[in-house]
């Protein structure tokens, strides 16, 4: 996988946090959907640790799924989550307004790959991305 976030997030702008699955050929994760879940499958999931002043804007865009028996699944070199967010010092104790502040968003996964022979053992990372705010 990998991780992109802006290194510079302005006040009240939207920015775009992106998360990218690679599953190796013949290798697959499985869709976060009941249907899924109650088969027993682990789902590929992206969470958020956001800290103070920060909110997310919208819901997580998930990458499209293909269909594999009665599962859904992910395949392929570009398994995109896409998640927007921004700072809003309203948010704030005391509305601070930072200039050129560093801050720590947490992003969390979890996810399983499996073949036709095997699953691996589920994983669950924590990535700490920074940010710096600054005013316009």
């Amino acid at each position: 996988y990998s991780i992109k976030v802006p290194a510079v997030v302005s006040i009240f702008q939207s920015q775009e946090l992106e998360v990218k699955f690679s599953f190796g050929d013949d290798w697959h994760g499985y869709a976060n959907t009941k249907e899924n879940i109650a088969l027993g499958w682990e789902p590929t999931k992206v969470e958020f640790e956001l800290p103070e002043g920060f909110e997310l804007v919208g819901t997580l865009q998930l990458p499209k799924t293909q269909p594999k028996a009665a599962a859904e699944i992910y395949t392929g070199n570009d398994i995109v989550f896409k998640q927007q967010f921004r700072f809003n010092p309203k948010f704030t104790s005391g509305y601070k307004t930072p200039d050129n502040q560093e801050f720590n968003i947490g992003v969390v996964l979890h996810y399983q790959v499996c073949n036709e022979e095997r699953c691996l053992p589920p994983a669950d990372e924590k990535i700490v991305m920074k940010v710096n705010v600054i005013r316009d």
